[in-house]
């Protein structure tokens, strides 16, 4: 829908994407820091997956953010 707020699917999906990127770091070296698979870091990178509290945690660690830092959007450029 136009003008639709994303969701906080979404939201994290895109800070972990962006995070994981700027780190140069593939999805499989993600997954490996942060003990999951490949397949759900895809899913949460495509906001196809709702993420638990604790997956969000492992995510902030590996990538050394906070938590809602994970959950806030970016600013745009």
């Amino acid at each position: 829908m136009p003008g639709r707020s994303p969701t906080l699917r979404n939201i994290l999906g895109a800070n972990v994407r962006r995070l994981r990127r700027a780190r140069g770091w593939t999805q499989i070296q993600l997954a490996v820091h942060c003990d999951m698979t490949q397949v759900y870091v895809s899913y949460i990178e495509g906001s196809k997956h709702a993420a638990t509290v604790d997956m969000i945690d492992k995510l902030a660690e590996a990538l050394e953010v906070s938590a809602a830092d994970l959950l806030t959007p970016a600013n745009p450029k």
